[in-house]
Protein backbone atom coordinates (compact mmCIF):
# COMPACT_ATOMS: atom_id res chain seq x y z
CA UNK A 1 0.00 0.00 0.00
CA UNK A 2 1.29 3.07 -0.57
CA UNK A 3 1.62 6.10 0.96
CA UNK A 4 -0.62 8.28 -0.70
CA UNK A 5 -3.23 5.73 -0.54
CA UNK A 6 -2.70 5.52 3.54
CA UNK A 7 -3.31 9.19 3.97
CA UNK A 8 -6.12 8.73 1.64
CA UNK A 9 -8.10 5.66 4.19
CA UNK A 10 -6.76 8.09 7.22
CA UNK A 11 -8.32 11.14 5.57
CA UNK A 12 -11.63 9.33 5.19
CA UNK A 13 -11.11 7.85 9.23
CA UNK A 14 -11.24 11.17 10.98
CA UNK A 15 -13.47 13.38 8.95
CA UNK A 16 -15.86 10.33 6.96
CA UNK A 17 -16.37 9.96 3.44
CA UNK A 18 -17.38 13.37 2.29
CA UNK A 19 -13.65 14.34 2.87
CA UNK A 20 -12.93 13.93 -1.01
CA UNK A 21 -15.22 16.53 -2.88
CA UNK A 22 -17.13 14.99 -6.00
CA UNK A 23 -18.37 16.16 -9.12
CA UNK A 24 -21.84 17.84 -8.80
CA UNK A 25 -23.98 21.04 -10.12
CA UNK A 26 -26.75 22.33 -8.88
CA UNK A 27 -29.34 24.08 -10.54
CA UNK A 28 -33.20 24.04 -11.15
CA UNK A 29 -34.83 21.19 -12.94
CA UNK A 30 -36.20 23.98 -15.01
CA UNK A 31 -37.14 27.28 -15.58
CA UNK A 32 -39.32 29.25 -18.01
CA UNK A 33 -38.78 32.39 -20.15
CA UNK A 34 -40.57 33.97 -23.71
CA UNK A 35 -39.81 33.12 -26.89
CA UNK A 36 -36.58 34.82 -28.07
CA UNK A 37 -36.44 36.34 -24.85
CA UNK A 38 -33.56 35.14 -22.10
CA UNK A 39 -33.59 33.61 -18.92
CA UNK A 40 -30.69 33.07 -16.13
CA UNK A 41 -30.13 29.88 -14.89
CA UNK A 42 -28.82 29.76 -11.09
CA UNK A 43 -25.40 27.62 -11.03
CA UNK A 44 -23.26 26.17 -8.66
CA UNK A 45 -20.91 23.28 -9.09
CA UNK A 46 -18.15 21.06 -6.98
CA UNK A 47 -15.47 18.80 -7.52
CA UNK A 48 -13.68 16.28 -7.04
CA UNK A 49 -10.69 17.57 -4.32
CA UNK A 50 -7.32 16.29 -6.46
CA UNK A 51 -8.79 18.84 -9.29
CA UNK A 52 -9.54 22.15 -7.12
CA UNK A 53 -6.02 22.97 -7.68
CA UNK A 54 -6.94 23.05 -11.79
CA UNK A 55 -9.86 25.83 -11.13
CA UNK A 56 -8.30 28.56 -12.39
CA UNK A 57 -9.19 31.92 -13.95
CA UNK A 58 -8.83 30.35 -17.99
CA UNK A 59 -11.47 27.88 -16.91
CA UNK A 60 -14.67 27.78 -19.83
CA UNK A 61 -18.35 26.93 -19.26
CA UNK A 62 -19.75 25.36 -21.73
CA UNK A 63 -24.02 24.30 -22.05
CA UNK A 64 -24.66 21.68 -24.38
CA UNK A 65 -27.95 20.50 -25.59
CA UNK A 66 -26.69 17.28 -26.25
CA UNK A 67 -23.29 15.37 -26.67
CA UNK A 68 -22.15 17.06 -29.78
CA UNK A 69 -24.20 20.29 -29.78
CA UNK A 70 -22.44 22.91 -27.74
CA UNK A 71 -24.87 26.15 -27.24
CA UNK A 72 -22.85 29.78 -28.11
CA UNK A 73 -25.89 32.43 -27.38
CA UNK A 74 -24.86 32.16 -23.91
CA UNK A 75 -23.35 34.36 -21.15
CA UNK A 76 -21.52 33.94 -17.65
CA UNK A 77 -22.77 35.34 -14.81
CA UNK A 78 -20.84 33.93 -11.87
CA UNK A 79 -17.16 33.24 -11.33
CA UNK A 80 -16.15 30.34 -11.89
CA UNK A 81 -13.17 29.95 -9.94
CA UNK A 82 -15.56 30.28 -6.75
CA UNK A 83 -17.85 27.58 -8.25
CA UNK A 84 -20.33 29.91 -9.95
CA UNK A 85 -21.66 28.48 -13.06
CA UNK A 86 -25.02 30.74 -13.18
CA UNK A 87 -25.51 31.54 -16.95
CA UNK A 88 -27.91 33.59 -19.04
CA UNK A 89 -29.19 32.21 -21.85
CA UNK A 90 -29.66 34.60 -25.12
CA UNK A 91 -32.32 34.38 -27.31
CA UNK A 92 -34.25 31.16 -26.44
CA UNK A 93 -36.29 29.84 -29.19
CA UNK A 94 -36.35 26.16 -28.41
CA UNK A 95 -38.84 24.64 -26.11
CA UNK A 96 -38.69 22.05 -23.46
CA UNK A 97 -34.88 21.21 -24.10
CA UNK A 98 -32.27 20.38 -21.08
CA UNK A 99 -29.38 21.88 -21.42
CA UNK A 100 -26.32 20.24 -19.29
CA UNK A 101 -23.30 22.20 -18.22
CA UNK A 102 -19.54 21.43 -18.83
CA UNK A 103 -16.04 22.76 -17.64
CA UNK A 104 -13.03 22.93 -19.54
CA UNK A 105 -10.10 24.43 -17.87
CA UNK A 106 -7.54 22.93 -20.54
CA UNK A 107 -5.57 20.46 -18.02
CA UNK A 108 -6.82 17.67 -15.78
CA UNK A 109 -10.32 19.21 -14.92
CA UNK A 110 -12.82 18.56 -17.90
CA UNK A 111 -16.01 17.40 -17.02
CA UNK A 112 -19.34 16.97 -17.98
CA UNK A 113 -22.06 17.37 -15.19
CA UNK A 114 -24.82 14.95 -16.85
CA UNK A 115 -26.56 14.08 -13.62
CA UNK A 116 -28.19 17.58 -12.85
CA UNK A 117 -29.32 19.24 -15.92
CA UNK A 118 -31.88 22.34 -16.52
CA UNK A 119 -34.88 22.20 -18.77
CA UNK A 120 -35.93 25.44 -20.74
CA UNK A 121 -39.73 25.88 -21.19
CA UNK A 122 -41.07 28.45 -23.69
CA UNK A 123 -44.56 30.44 -22.80
CA UNK A 124 -46.29 31.69 -25.23
CA UNK A 125 -48.11 34.60 -23.31
CA UNK A 126 -46.59 36.29 -20.46
CA UNK A 127 -48.93 35.80 -17.07
CA UNK A 128 -51.39 39.19 -16.37
CA UNK A 129 -49.65 41.30 -13.93
CA UNK A 130 -51.16 41.10 -10.23
CA UNK A 131 -52.90 43.62 -8.68
CA UNK A 132 -53.00 44.57 -4.97
CA UNK A 133 -55.73 47.02 -4.30
CA UNK A 134 -56.24 49.06 -1.31
CA UNK A 135 -59.06 48.47 1.81
CA UNK A 136 -62.73 49.44 0.76
CA UNK A 137 -64.22 51.61 1.08
CA UNK A 138 -62.30 54.52 0.12
CA UNK A 139 -63.33 58.15 0.71
CA UNK A 140 -63.19 60.83 -1.34
CA UNK A 141 -59.93 63.17 -0.30
CA UNK A 142 -57.78 60.26 0.79
CA UNK A 143 -54.47 58.78 -0.17
CA UNK A 144 -55.17 55.63 -2.24
CA UNK A 145 -52.00 52.92 -3.28
CA UNK A 146 -52.55 50.51 -5.62
CA UNK A 147 -49.99 48.15 -6.65
CA UNK A 148 -48.82 46.27 -9.61
CA UNK A 149 -46.90 42.97 -9.49
CA UNK A 150 -45.41 41.55 -13.13
CA UNK A 151 -43.02 38.65 -13.77
CA UNK A 152 -39.62 39.19 -15.12
CA UNK A 153 -38.73 35.90 -16.94
CA UNK A 154 -35.58 37.97 -18.08
CA UNK A 155 -33.72 39.76 -15.60
CA UNK A 156 -31.43 42.12 -18.18
CA UNK A 157 -34.81 43.02 -20.17
CA UNK A 158 -37.36 43.17 -17.36
CA UNK A 159 -41.07 44.98 -18.32
CA UNK A 160 -42.02 48.22 -18.44
CA UNK A 161 -45.35 48.46 -16.15
CA UNK A 162 -47.42 51.35 -16.99
CA UNK A 163 -50.97 53.12 -15.04
CA UNK A 164 -53.99 53.61 -17.53
CA UNK A 165 -54.79 56.70 -16.85
CA UNK A 166 -52.03 57.81 -14.85
CA UNK A 167 -53.84 59.27 -11.79
CA UNK A 168 -50.53 60.10 -9.45
CA UNK A 169 -47.30 59.50 -8.86
CA UNK A 170 -45.55 55.89 -9.55
CA UNK A 171 -42.59 54.16 -8.83
CA UNK A 172 -41.26 50.80 -10.07
CA UNK A 173 -39.05 48.12 -8.06
CA UNK A 174 -36.95 45.27 -9.81
CA UNK A 175 -36.40 42.13 -6.71
CA UNK A 176 -35.67 38.79 -8.29
CA UNK A 177 -37.87 37.52 -10.76
CA UNK A 178 -40.66 40.50 -9.86
CA UNK A 179 -40.95 43.76 -11.26
CA UNK A 180 -43.45 45.98 -9.17
CA UNK A 181 -45.03 49.30 -9.78
CA UNK A 182 -46.60 51.50 -7.42
CA UNK A 183 -49.31 53.63 -8.37
CA UNK A 184 -49.98 56.72 -5.14
CA UNK A 185 -52.99 59.57 -5.92
CA UNK A 186 -55.81 61.23 -3.60
CA UNK A 187 -59.30 59.48 -4.17
CA UNK A 188 -61.61 61.84 -5.65
CA UNK A 189 -65.68 60.87 -6.79
CA UNK A 190 -64.90 61.88 -10.27
CA UNK A 191 -63.08 58.52 -10.31
CA UNK A 192 -65.88 56.51 -8.90
CA UNK A 193 -66.89 53.98 -11.57
CA UNK A 194 -63.64 53.93 -13.62
CA UNK A 195 -61.16 51.34 -14.64
CA UNK A 196 -57.21 51.50 -14.02
CA UNK A 197 -55.44 49.54 -15.80
CA UNK A 198 -51.79 47.90 -14.85
CA UNK A 199 -49.83 47.08 -18.00
CA UNK A 200 -46.73 45.03 -18.57
CA UNK A 201 -44.96 45.24 -21.84
CA UNK A 202 -42.38 42.96 -22.25
CA UNK A 203 -39.47 44.05 -24.91
CA UNK A 204 -38.45 40.90 -26.58
CA UNK A 205 -34.48 41.51 -27.93
CA UNK A 206 -35.48 40.19 -31.49
CA UNK A 207 -37.50 43.93 -31.52
CA UNK A 208 -40.48 41.63 -30.47
CA UNK A 209 -43.19 43.33 -28.27
CA UNK A 210 -45.70 41.82 -25.48
CA UNK A 211 -47.97 42.70 -23.58
CA UNK A 212 -50.53 41.83 -20.84
CA UNK A 213 -53.03 43.71 -18.12
CA UNK A 214 -54.85 43.63 -15.62
CA UNK A 215 -57.48 46.01 -14.31
CA UNK A 216 -59.01 47.27 -11.34
CA UNK A 217 -62.90 49.50 -11.11
CA UNK A 218 -62.33 52.19 -8.84
CA UNK A 219 -64.73 52.42 -5.96
CA UNK A 220 -64.77 55.65 -4.34
CA UNK A 221 -66.89 56.76 -1.57
CA UNK A 222 -67.89 60.59 -1.45
CA UNK A 223 -67.04 62.13 2.23
CA UNK A 224 -70.84 63.41 2.78
CA UNK A 225 -71.83 60.25 2.28
CA UNK A 226 -69.04 58.48 4.60
CA UNK A 227 -70.07 60.65 7.43
CA UNK A 228 -73.56 60.00 6.91
CA UNK A 229 -73.31 55.80 7.29
CA UNK A 230 -70.59 56.19 9.22
CA UNK A 231 -71.45 54.34 12.33
CA UNK A 232 -71.39 57.23 15.32
CA UNK A 233 -73.71 59.52 12.72
CA UNK A 234 -75.84 56.59 12.86
CA UNK A 235 -76.44 55.86 15.92
CA UNK A 236 -77.01 59.19 16.93
CA UNK A 237 -79.40 59.64 14.40
CA UNK A 238 -81.57 56.56 15.95
CA UNK A 239 -81.34 58.05 18.91
CA UNK A 240 -82.77 61.28 18.22
CA UNK A 241 -85.26 59.25 16.26
CA UNK A 242 -86.11 57.31 19.40
CA UNK A 243 -86.18 60.37 21.81
CA UNK A 244 -88.40 61.99 19.30
CA UNK A 245 -90.62 59.49 19.12
CA UNK A 246 -91.08 59.12 22.89
CA UNK A 247 -91.75 62.64 23.19
CA UNK A 248 -94.14 62.47 20.24
CA UNK A 249 -95.94 59.48 22.77
CA UNK A 250 -95.93 61.32 25.76
CA UNK A 251 -97.60 64.30 24.57
CA UNK A 252 -100.02 63.30 22.02
CA UNK A 253 -101.20 59.68 23.15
Amino acid sequence: MTGSWRLFLLCCLLQGAGCIGKFEALMPASVMTLSGSCVTVPCSFTVEDQYKVNLLPGCIPIWKKSETTIITTTTLRGNLTAYNCTTTFNDVLEDNVPYQFRIDCGNPLKYNFKVKQVTIQIKVDPDAPRLTTPKEPVVEGTPVELGCSAPSYCDTHPPTVTWTPSLGVSTQLQQNDTVTSTLTFNASHFHHGNNVSCTAAYYIPSGNKTETSTRYQLSILCESMFYLFNEKYILSFVFFFILIFSVNIHFFP
